[in-house]
C-alpha cells in the first residue's frame, strides 16, 4: 500500500536529480515501480533522502570504509555540522497472521456461537 501519490514523489524524485546520482535515481525509480511489499521502505527512502536534501549534503548508497553501502550519509549546512550515517528501514506485518492467526480463532469462535 503506497503512502505518497506517485506526483508527490515524482517531485521528490525531480528534486534528487541535484543530489543523487542517476544510478541511485534510477535504483528508486525501479523499485517505487515494482509491484511488493518492500516499495513502502522505498517511499520513505525518498522522502527522507528528499527532506535531509534541503537542509544538509547526502549521499545515497555511497560505499563506506567497512565495505556496508548505508542508505544515506548526510551532512548539516553548518559551521557545526551534524553528522550521521543511517539504513532506512519499515516495519511491516507481512506473515502475521501465520504466526499468530487471530483472524482464524476469532471466525473459529465465531462459527461455535
Amino acid at each position: 500500500m503506497a503512502m505518497f501519490a506517485r506526483r508527490l514523489l515524482q517531485t521528490m524524485l525531480d528534486h534528487l536529480a541535484a543530489h543523487l546520482p542517476l544510478e541511485g535515481r534510477t535504483k528508486l525509480v525501479r523499485e517505487l515501480n515494482r509491484q511488493s511489499s518492500s516499495v513502502l521502505g522505498f517511499e520513505w527512502e525518498t522522502a527522507l533522502l528528499f527532506g535531509f536534501s534541503h537542509i544538509g549534503k547526502i549521499d545515497y548508497e555511497t560505499p563506506s570504509s567497512q565495505g556496508s553501502r548505508p542508505d544515506m550519509a548526510f551532512v548539516e549546512h553548518s559551521e557545526t555540522p551534524i553528522r550521521f550515517t543511517v539504513d532506512i528501514a519499515t516495519a511491516s506485518d507481512d506473515g502475521l497472521e501465520d504466526e499468530n492467526p487471530a483472524m482464524r480463532f476469532s471466525m473459529a469462535l465465531t462459527r461455535l456461537r
